[in-house]
């Protein structure tokens, strides 16, 4: 399984959302729906750790999501001077090193399903 860090913020005012694209980079779509368009903003990888970093300290609501996007980022493969890098380019992916990108990634599944006391 390919696992990567991805962000998205949807907002109906596209203000925060160009916002977000000149400070950090990333994507941005329309979503037409029949209420009123959704404006998005998407990063992945070393873009959406930029900004979880950013915003760490300001995150109330979704603390837990951040520190491990944070956590999962870590250990994906970087160059030597990404901060901090558990692994390196010619690190292989281990099952167990895929068995932890996965658990991270059903934690943060259940959080923003609003399961509490995921551990």
């Amino acid at each position: 399984r390919y696992h990567y860090l991805d962000v998205g913020i949807g907002n109906s005012d596209p203000r925060p959302i160009l916002r977000l694209k000149q400070q950090f980079g990333g994507n941005t779509r329309i979503h037409l729906t029949s209420h009123r368009p959704s404006h998005r903003w998407y990063a992945s990888g070393a873009t959406a750790e930029r900004f979880l970093r950013a915003i760490q300290p300001y995150v109330l609501i979704k603390d837990q999501q951040v520190a491990i996007g944070l956590a999962f980022r870590a250990t994906m493969r970087h160059n030597k001077w990404t901060v901090g890098a558990r692994y390196t380019q010619s690190d292989p992916v281990t099952l167990d090193l895929e068995n932890e990108r996965e658990g991270m990634r059903r934690r943060i599944h259940l959080l923003n399903r609003g399961v509490a006391n995921v551990g």
